[in-house]
């Protein structure tokens, strides 16, 4: 048992060594070009403007890495001194041109040096201690000028297409992308589509146009809601702390009925299921003829109860008329006298029993 767990271990270890030697491998033959010996010579060129490149940017040739830059000073007369190393499998010859060029938007240079067709049958290697001259040198392109005439075509473009168009032409022009033609075509295809949006665009211009023609006519009415509007808001600013405390007293408020609604949930749906009852009540035939003949004389009688209680706080009645009878029922005694005694009414003749 004591074996095995030692063993465990140490294959892991092993595991992970291997491992760790093929990750280095493969970053050493990614930073290192296959085909190169490792070895290196310096050379140094003269340029007008060596601006935005450091020390670390890649040496290209035909746009594959050779070397790297190694120095960027100052001579004495003002002109920039340029320290790369290029591989020793590649001829660096009287013919070949040190120019600086873009890697992208963002401002990153690289060297590229550029064999001179017309000189390069004839031309000898190039002398390391010898610098290159400032007649066999091309300093970076001025994006701003080279951009400049192009800024009508890129407000009208999406971000991305300004992008992929601007980085086509900085390739085109300094020799390292897409031909002039299929740049041109590029370009072709984008002012299409801004030609096919055109009656869009006419449209949406002339909508406008009415849009702020209204406006106009109504400038002094705009003018009153916008004063208006500034006065609201004043006023809200300086009543904030009693909105403030309104609002909270409505959160309470609204708290407390939530509460009462829950609490008297079970008695409404009862009262509810009671109304059903009564309506089913008052629809009877012989409920609501007695239902329409008390709507009818309601507002009399009220009207007579009025009257009668405008004298204060209590009712006054009189007395009109008395009926006075024996009922022997039950009782054989009274009978004969009920028989003998006719029913007793006395009356009151004055008017208000009329």
């Amino acid at each position: 048992m004591k074996r095995e767990a030692l063993w465990i271990p140490a294959v892991k270890l092993v595991v992970f060594t291997v491992a760790a030697i093929v990750v280095l491998l493969t970053i050493a033959g990614t930073i290192t070009p296959i085909g190169s010996t490792g070895s290196r010579t310096t050379f140094t060129a003269e340029l007008t403007s060596a601006s935005r490149l450091v020390p670390g940017d890649d040496v290209r040739v035909a746009g594959v890495p050779a070397g790297s830059v190694t120095d960027v000073s100052v001579t004495r007369d003002g002109q920039a001194l340029v320290e790369i190393e290029v591989d020793d499998d590649l001829v660096v010859t009287t013919a070949t041109r040190v120019e600086i060029r873009y890697l992208n938007l963002v401002g990153d240079r690289y060297v590229a040096l550029v064999e001179d067709q017309a000189g390069g049958a004839a031309a000898a290697a190039q002398d390391p201690d010898e610098p290159i001259g400032v007649h066999r040198t091309v300093p970076a392109l001025d994006l701003n000028a080279v951009l400049g005439g192009f800024k009508p075509l890129f407000q009208a473009l999406e971000p991305g297409q300004v992008n992929a168009l601007a980085l086509d032409i900085v390739q085109t022009l300094q020799g390292d992308g897409a031909t002039v033609q299929a740049l041109i075509r590029h370009t072709a295809d984008l002012t299409t589509g801004l030609a096919e949006r055109d009656q869009l665009i006419s449209d949406t211009i002339v909508s406008l146009d009415a849009a702020v023609g209204t406006v106009s006519q109504r400038h002094t009415e705009l003018a009153e809601i916008v004063s208006a509007l500034q006065t609201f808001v004043g006023g809200l600013d300086g009543q904030r702390q009693t909105v403030a405390d309104a609002v909270v007293h409505l959160e309470e408020v609204t708290r407390l009925t939530s509460d009462l609604l829950q609490g008297a949930n079970p008695a409404i749906t009862a009262d509810v299921a009671a109304l059903g009852e009564i309506a089913a009540t008052l629809v009877a035939p012989t409920n609501r003829e007695m239902v329409e003949h008390v709507l009818n004389h309601v507002p009399d009688k009220l009207d007579r109860l009025i009257r009668t209680a405008s004298y204060g706080s209590f009712f006054n009645y009189y007395l009109c008329a008395v009926r006075f009878t024996v009922d022997s029922s039950g009782d054989s005694l009274l009978a004969p006298l009920q028989q003998a005694l006719a029913p007793v009414v006395i009356t009151d003749p004055s008017p208000r029993c009329e």
